[in-house]
């Protein structure tokens, strides 16, 4: 009786031995880098908030936008788009890498002299939600794309 106690118990722990040094970690895989890719201004007033033309000539807006990490006082900026009558309005942001920092978007007139903020939403993450990333008023819509890679 003792003999098959002791069997009993080297198989088992013979089975359990081979359980766990089966049971490995499994590597995780890089979760990759995000991107942002573009963005689009779907929606934009043409006239500034006291109900003037954005240029002091009576011409329409030259818009751009301006961007940055919240924790950044570097901005970079997309080209602008001269005397735009409609839209949508799209730029091209390949490799612009988004760190988990929140983000800092800026749509703006360019002058002159001084450029003008038409629209400045609140600082978010673009990699918290789905792509693409909507930020809205009653007159501005701005979509920011973006992906893993």
């Amino acid at each position: 009786m003792s003999l098959l106690l002791k069997s009993t118990v080297a198989v088992c722990l013979l089975s359990l031995g081979t359980l766990f040094t089966s049971c490995k970690k499994e590597q995780v895989s890089d979760p990759g880098k995000y991107y942002m890719t573009r963005m689009e201004l779907t929606k934009f007033g043409l006239q500034n908030p006291d109900g003037a033309s954005w240029d002091d000539d009576g011409g329409t807006p030259d818009i751009y936008v301006r961007y940055n990490a919240a924790s950044s006082n570097s901005w970079r900026e997309t080209d602008t788009k001269d005397n735009v009558a409609t839209g949508p309005l799209s730029w091209t942001t390949d490799n612009v890498e988004l760190s988990s920092d929140n983000w800092k978007f800026e749509v703006m007139d360019d002058d002159f002299l001084v450029d003008e903020s038409m629209y400045r939403p609140s600082d978010f993450n673009p990699i918290k939600d789905l792509s693409p990333v909507v930020v809205s008023n009653a007159q501005y819509e701005l979509k920011i794309y973006w992906e893993r890679r």
